[in-house]
């Protein structure tokens, strides 16, 4: 589901928009005029259609819809929004958080907090769980660690949960909304019974729902509680909230399929692993796991064709996730190519067959330890796999094995590694290396998978709430800030920040900042408007799970800022490039040898960061 921002974008053409105040007329692929913003004879004022933004190579103007009407009536975010919001025929629900539903939301949470507390309880202690107690014990569990994850047990008779939670004062129609209560001709009753329980957590540790497994040879073998307002399951990773810290520490994550893959792991050190639940990961668990401190992300899935299938799967999703290096590259004509280079480490940890996570962690600790640290390389296991599912003889399946590898090759972030697999695709494909990088600038920045896996997104009731990656991470840096912090902040440029709501969010932020001592929160969301002040208090929450300590923070500020303004050169040498497509006049020339330099004084700037950061981590 689209943002208000996206929605307004995509339902206005932004040459019939500006043409209204500016006599367009089309340069190539563009549309060119005089510039509204300043005088001038010459038309140096250039609309892309389809990147739905503006340039002025004259002054310097530049940037999406929003910017244009902001520039022009001299208005601010919210109401341009407003404005371009009524031409699309967009309602905007500027509206605070419902009370009501925060209110159901932590109801809820506390019944699931004396769900958990009971059914944890009754594998302790009651008779029933008797067959459940053994079972734990054979598979290996300590006391401690059935303390740690808060196991339980459902019993196979009677609703003796759904009547505790009455006897506490719940309604019967909260107890089946939050899932652990379902009603047919017999009445109401427990939704889990004669099962070992596992409960699922939030972020937080608070307990959202609960997973099932049978102790009979009946199926479902694992069955998790309906989603609620607390709880989408693809939207969680188990054991996050305990794994976090070690991901953050080791940098590293590791995504395995099942509950007691989980607790095998952790049980025996490795406590950076988490679980997708046996769904085929999704974008919001990725992006967990890469927004906490993962660089490296080892896919360790069942050694089996669907464990196979699922781990290639979750090959594009990760990379749809993960962190990605923006550079340019000028070819022998001049013209200026974009780069993205995906830093983010990606593995397949290929276990022998027959075995899982919880068999080879218990059965050979060490394995595993090396799988996890020497795993498959993306690209290769991309290959084999390939090679697999697509008729190699044949023309189509090479073409196909090639679409599915280009992107993933191209997306390589060294060089020479880089070298090594267009070569390996060249052998493939039959298709020279030089035309291969040549096809891969043409399908765009990050590839066919990733517009794929963006298109795939299941809608989300937080939609609006979601960010730019680098320029929430700006946000979350100057949101740790203190004191001493104050004048690099009150420095900061907002132009930075492409999206008009955070640029909003980070003027006020800017303007606090140069007129005060520290920044005051509560002033700062006062000056906002509803819509900005949910996206700035999900900032503030969310920055006390960014990783990194306060005594390198200055450092992390400046190389945010560096990030962004390089990701802007990037964008106006593209810029420059399209303009070119229709009118290579000596001012766009011009600008981009400017852009050139200045983007080579940003890449030295940030190799002096990394050595600040190294020194300052040593």
């Amino acid at each position: 589901m689209a943002t208000p921002v996206e929605e307004v974008k995509a339902r206005l053409d932004a040459v019939e928009y500006i043409g209204r105040d500016v006599r367009l007329q089309r340069a190539g692929r563009n549309w060119k005029g005089l510039c509204p913003f300043h005088n001038e004879k010459t038309p140096s004022f250039f609309v892309f259609p389809d990147r739905g933004s503006f340039k002025c190579f004259g002054c310097g103007e530049g940037g999406d819809l929003l910017t244009f009407v902001m520039r022009r009536n001299r208005i601010e975010f919210p109401d341009a929004l407003d404005e371009l919001a009524r031409e699309a025929g967009i309602e905007i629900q500027r509206g605070p958080a419902d009370p009501e539903r925060r209110g159901r939301q932590n109801a809820m949470l506390g019944l699931l907090g004396e769900a958990q507390k009971f059914l944890h309880r009754q594998l302790l202690e009651s008779p029933a769980a008797e067959e459940a107690r053994v079972y734990v014990k054979t598979r290996g569990l300590a006391d401690a660690t059935v303390t740690k994850f808060g196991l339980g047990y459902a019993r196979s008779s009677g609703s003796p949960l759904l009547t505790h939670l009455r006897t506490l004062g719940f309604e019967v129609g909260a107890i089946e909304a939050a899932g652990l209560a379902r009603s047919d001709e017999r009445g109401v009753r427990d939704y889990l019974f004669d099962r070992l329980i596992f409960p699922i957590w939030n972020r937080s540790g608070a307990v959202v729902g609960f997973g099932g497994r049978t102790l009979r040879d009946i199926e479902p073998k694992y069955l998790n509680t309906r989603d609620s307002e607390v709880f989408t399951k693809g939207h969680l990773l188990y054991g996050y909230h305990l794994a976090r810290d070690a991901i953050r520490e080791e940098q590293t994550a590791v995504i395995v399929e099942g509950y007691m893959d989980v607790i095998a792991a952790h049980e025996a050190g490795f406590t950076n692993t988490v679980a997708s639940m046996g769904t085929s990961l999704t974008q919001q668990q990725a992006r967990m796991l890469t927004t906490s401190g993962a660089s490296r992300v080892v896919i360790a899935l069942d050694a089996d064709a669907a464990g196979a299938a699922a781990a290639r799967r979750g090959l594009d999703v990760v990379r749809e996730a993960g962190d990605y290096e923006s550079g340019t590259t000028v070819d022998v004509r001049g013209l200026v190519r974009h780069e993205d280079r995906l830093t983010t480490d990606i593995g397949i940890a290929e276990l022998p067959v027959g075995d899982d996570p919880d068999s080879l962690v218990r059965s050979k600790p060490q394995r595993w330890r090396d799988l996890i640290a020497n795993p498959t390389p993306l690209a290769d296991f991309a290959f084999r796999w390939a090679g697999n599912q697509h008729d190699l003889i044949g023309l189509s399946g090479r073409r196909a094995a090639m679409r599915e590898l280009l992107p993933i090759v191209a997306e390589i972030s060294d060089a020479v590694v880089r070298a090594h697999y267009f070569s390996r695709l060249s052998e493939l494909s039959g298709v020279p290396a030089d035309e291969l990088r040549r096809m891969a600038a043409r399908d765009g920045r990050r590839g066919a998978p990733r517009a794929a896996a963006r298109d795939m997104r299941p809608p989300s009731p937080e939609t609006s709430m979601v960010m730019d990656r680098l320029e929430e991470g700006l946000l979350r840096c100057v949101a740790r800030s203190g004191a001493s912090d104050i004048d690099l902040i009150s420095r900061l440029d907002p132009a930075l920040l492409t999206d008009p709501a955070a640029r909003h969010i980070m003027a006020r932020i800017v303007a606090e900042a140069r007129e005060n001592a520290e920044l005051d929160w509560d002033r700062i969301a006062a000056t906002l408007d509803p819509m900005s002040q949910q996206r700035l208090a999900a900032v503030l929450e969310r920055a006390t799970e960014t990783p990194g300590g306060d005594a390198s923070l200055s450092v992390e500020l400046q190389f945010a800022t560096l990030r962004l303004r390089e990701r802007l050169l990037n964008a106006e040498l593209e810029e420059t490039r399209l303009a070119a497509d229709g009118d290579a006049t000596e001012p766009i020339t011009a600008r981009r040898q400017e852009l050139i330099s200045e983007m080579d004084s940003v890449h030295r700037a940030k190799l002096e960061l990394i050595g600040a950061r190294s020194f300052a981590a040593g």
